[in-house]
């Protein structure tokens, strides 16, 4: 069986643009934990600031 360029090229398109959106998915994932992270912290120095001025 003879497989044409164009097949092999679409295949290889198809496998890179497959590689960016797991690699995508993955940095947003990545992204939305170091968010909540930060969300966490600044919590966390409002509540200290409330309580150092209500001290």
């Amino acid at each position: 069986m003879k497989v044409s360029f164009k097949s092999k090229k679409s295949n290889l398109s198809d496998y890179w643009l497959e590689r960016a959106q797991q690699a995508i998915q993955s940095e947003t994932l990545e992204d939305a934990a170091k968010v909540a992270e930060i969300e966490r912290i600044v919590a966390m120095m409002i509540a200290d600031i409330y309580k150092n001025l209500l001290a």
